[in-house]
C-alpha cells in the first residue's frame, strides 16, 4: 500500500499583468507552510526558499501556520491579497480531502491554482527499536489479536497518513488506534506496545 504525499504551491487567483511580470517580485514573497517548524512540509518550504534565491531578486520568507490538518495555513494563504506575493504549501489531502469534511474558505480546485508538485514520498509505518515485532506480519498478527491496543500517531484527521492507516485497518482486518496530532511530529509521541 503506497499513497503519495504531494506538496503543491497554491496561489489565490493571481492577477498580475504581463508587463508587471518583468519586474516581479518587487518585495519578499511569503510562503505559508501549513506545517510545524522542522517537519517534512516545513523542510520542503525552506528548501524551496533557498533554491529560489538564485532565480528571484527577492527572498521567499517561510511562515509556519500549522493546525487543523493543514487547513489553517492553506486558508490563510488563500485569503491573502491575490497579488502573487503570498503562496501556500499544502498536501493533496489538505487541498482535496479536507474541504469535503468541513466548511472551509476554499473548496475545489476552482478556488485555487496548483502551481507545482514539489515532492513525492510514501508514508511509512514504523515502530520503535526494541519492540517484539520484527516483521510487518508479526505486527499485524499482534494488532489483529489485540484490537484497539496498538496506538499509531498521524499528523491530523483525514490527512493522507490517517487515510493510509484506515485503509490498512480495512485491508489487514485490524483495528489500530489512530491518534491525530497537530503537525508532523506524531511519530515521536505515539506508542506501540
Amino acid at each position: 500500500m503506497r499513497l503519495t504525499f504531494i506538496s503543491l504551491l497554491v496561489f489565490g487567483a493571481i492577477a498580475v499583468a504581463s508587463a508587471a511580470l518583468a519586474q516581479y517580485p518587487q518585495k519578499p514573497i511569503t510562503l505559508v507552510s501549513a506545517y510545524d517548524a522542522g517537519t517534512v512540509g516545513d523542510q520542503v518550504a525552506r528548501g524551496l526558499a533557498v533554491a529560489a534565491k538564485k532565480h528571484l531578486s527577492q527572498p521567499i520568507v517561510v511562515v509556519n501556520r500549522p493546525g487543523a490538518s493543514g487547513t489553517l495555513g492553506i486558508s490563510e494563504a488563500l485569503q491573502a491579497k491575490a497579488d502573487g506575493y503570498t503562496l501556500g504549501l499544502g498536501t493533496i489531502g489538505t487541498l482535496t480531502v479536507q474541504p469535503h469534511r468541513e466548511a472551509l474558505p476554499y473548496g475545489s480546485p476552482d478556488t485555487y491554482a496548483p502551481v507545482a508538485k514539489l515532492v513525492s514520498y510514501p508514508n511509512v509505518l514504523m515502530v520503535r527499536a526494541g519492540v517484539r515485532w520484527k516483521t510487518a506480519r508479526e505486527f499485524l498478527d499482534y494488532a489483529r489479536a489485540h484490537p484497539g491496543e496498538v496506538t499509531v500517531g498521524v499528523p491530523g484527521v483525514a490527512t493522507v497518513a490517517h487515510l493510509n492507516l484506515e485503509q490498512l485497518n480495512l485491508l489487514a482486518k485490524v483495528r489500530l488506534k489512530v491518534v491525530p496530532f497537530n503537525g508532523g511530529r506524531c511519530a515521536q509521541r505515539s506508542s506501540a506496545r
